[in-house]
């Protein structure tokens, strides 16, 4: 089978977890037998170009005119966000590659993933011109949430075109239930078989049990976290530190670590 996945960014561009799972998923569907190719928005010329890694084809697009937002202005940083929006609406030079890239494949099936800066027009395209079955997998809020800041012009502006497009998907995924039912109860993807999948990682099955048990046999009062991701607002952090602030016991010593 060919299966072309597409995600805003792939290997060696990896900016959090979904590029790790996405990798292993592509690498061993390969390993499996199946003909992989990659559709990313992570070019740095400008133009689509065509890379090779452990035997996966990747096609690296260009987004478009993205605006570089200014983190010190914050008046023209909300103007550099709303044009970059415009552009997830209906990304013309997304358009032009993505029905370059499937006649260049010719995929089987499409698996889309993070469409950041891509634009989920895609599965339009691929379900309207190619009748190509979809599989989007849910990695983050983006399509409820557009303006991440501001969920009210998200949902005038913005979250009527995310939710009229779900309807060309065929199968909808998310590693968790709570994501799946999120989108579910705001009535995106009514037409889309639904299935929770977690997701793919790359572990040593034996040398995490013996972990597991070695940390069971403790018996002292310290307790060690370790938060591992990124460092921003929307992952939660805030919330994470008012938690630990929140809890005061005497017996116990708990340590964060990120």
């Amino acid at each position: 089978m060919k299966i072309l996945i597409v995600n805003t960014y792939y290997y060696p561009n990896m900016i959090g977890g979904t590029e790790n799972s996405v990798k292993i998923l592509a690498e061993n569907l390969y390993g499996e037998g199946n003909e992989v190719a990659i559709y990313t928005a992570d070019s740095n010329n400008g133009k689509l170009e065509i890379d090779n890694i452990n035997n996966i084809k990747i096609y690296r697009g260009n987004a478009g005119k993205y605006e570089v937002e200014d983190i010190n202005n914050k008046k023209i940083n909300i103007i550099k966000k709303f044009k970059n929006k415009i552009l997830e609406i209906n990304n013309i030079t997304v358009k032009k590659e993505v029905q370059d890239v499937i006649e260049d494949f010719k995929p089987d099936i499409i698996h889309t993933n993070n469409l950041y800066r891509i634009s989920n027009m895609i599965w339009k395209i691929a379900k309207k011109k190619y009748n190509i079955p979809i599989v989007h997998t849910l990695r983050d809020y983006w399509m409820l949430y557009p303006i991440i800041s501001n969920e009210r012009l998200s949902k005038i502006l913005l979250q009527p075109f995310m939710k009229k497009r779900t309807k060309y998907v065929n199968v909808v995924t998310a590693p968790s239930q709570y994501t799946l039912e999120k989108f579910i109860n705001e009535d995106y993807f009514k037409l889309s078989k639904k299935q929770c999948v977690v997701n793919a990682i790359d572990i040593d099955i034996n040398e995490t049990q013996n972990i597991i048990n070695e940390k069971r046999k403790r018996n002292n009062t310290d307790i060690k976290f370790m938060y591992v991701g990124m460092l921003t607002e929307n992952k939660g952090i805030r919330n994470l530190l008012e938690a630990f602030s929140s809890i005061k016991d005497d017996k116990i010593s708990l340590q964060l670590y990120g």
